[in-house]
């Protein structure tokens, strides 16, 4: 394990408590909570990408698990799937909700121009049913 600065360290661990309380985030995400720390200078490509870097070393070095860490651009799609007949009714009654909104003259939705804020009010959006939708610029 190459050893690291005191400044690397200390974004380092601080992405890991970042990260305990949303796993799992992107990059991105992360950048943003570093930033508003302090830690990190601006959003530019150069300050992310150094983000970037020291995750992979954290994950690499074992200090971050791989799968706190996730590119959504990129993910591989594909129809569900069970097991068996069982696997799948388990899967239908953990998804079972009572649709809050559906007799409301308003629906309340998220509307970002970035996904990576998903995983901070991921727990929110949950509890409360609400939708959420990346613009994405």
């Amino acid at each position: 394990m190459r050893s690291k600065s005191k400044d690397s360290l200390r974004l380092i661990e601080t992405a890991k408590d970042i990260l305990t309380a949303i796993k799992p985030a992107s990059v991105r995400a992360v950048g943003y909570q570093l930033f508003i720390r302090g830690l990190i200078p601006d959003m530019s490509k150069a300050s992310t990408n150094k983000v970037s870097e020291q995750l992979k070393w954290a994950r690499e070095n074992q200090v971050i698990p791989w799968d706190w860490i996730v590119d959504e651009t990129r993910g591989r799609q594909r129809e569900p799937q069970w097991e068996d007949r069982e696997a799948f009714a388990r899967a239908v009654k953990a998804s079972y909700r009572i649709d809050r909104w559906s007799r409301r003259k308003v629906v309340i939705e998220v509307w970002s121009e970035k996904g990576t804020v998903r995983g901070t009010i991921k727990p929110l959006m949950r509890k409360n049913g609400i939708g959420f939708q990346p613009a994405h610029g």
